[in-house]
């Protein structure tokens, strides 16, 4: 995983790297990944515990298919687009995204959608 800051002193080296919005699309969906734990029969399913660890375990979110459907330049940073969540209703989930993104360098608005 790379911080802005690695992939902006790469890019100043000549380095190609790849789109910034395919960067946090990929990072932002490893977050969402990271709710979920293995299962024998069905892969993987929702983790409870750190689910509700981080607020997310009563939000209106669909586990079964939650994923970042879009990724687009916004205002100082980047809009991130997360389909299978109810827009405006869960504020715990998009602030979890925000933080580590956040952490990492990266300023991103969070929405959610259906």
């Amino acid at each position: 995983m790379h911080t802005k800051e690695h992939l902006e002193l790469l890019t100043k080296a000549g380095i190609e790297v790849p789109a910034m919005e395919m960067v946090i699309s990929n990072m932002v969906q490893k977050l969402i990944d990271s709710l979920y734990k293995p299962h024998v029969k069905l892969k993987f399913v929702r983790d409870p515990h750190r689910c509700n660890e981080l607020g997310v375990a009563e939000e209106p979110i669909n586990w079964g298919s939650l994923y970042v459907n879009e990724v687009s330049v916004y205002n100082d940073g980047y809009k991130v687009i997360i389909d299978e969540a109810a827009p405006d209703a869960c504020p715990s989930f998009c602030a979890y995204i925000e933080k580590y993104m956040k952490a990492w360098g990266w300023v991103v608005y969070v929405e959610t959608e259906w």
